[in-house]
């Protein structure tokens, strides 16, 4: 299982970013990330982690061809990393679980 972090911008006049944190919880993506300290941060705004058997090249390729239009432009930028070894600094804590 890895842990892998997405990040979607969507371009045009109309983003529609609340359709787009919709569709990616309803497919088992979470907004927050759990620390070494087990506590719970929320990302930056259209970052996403999932935790799964995937590839980077897999997942990019599976939301590109499943992500809905969210917004005026259709082919939103995508990246996709493994986290496994992810740091950040001053994200705000959250008592939602990760």
């Amino acid at each position: 299982m890895s842990t892998l972090i997405v990040r979607v911008e969507l371009h045009g006049p109309i983003k529609d970013y609340n359709q787009l944190h919709q569709w990616m919880r309803a497919q088992g993506f979470s907004t927050t990330i759990m620390g070494s300290d087990r506590s719970v941060y929320h990302l930056p705004t259209a970052i996403y982690q999932i935790v799964g058997d995937y590839t980077p090249l897999g997942l990019a390729d599976w939301l590109r061809a499943n992500m809905p239009k969210c917004g005026s432009m259709p082919d939103p930028w995508i990246f996709v990393s493994r986290g496994d070894d992810a740091a950040w600094a001053n994200l705000p804590k959250t008592s939602m679980a990760a």
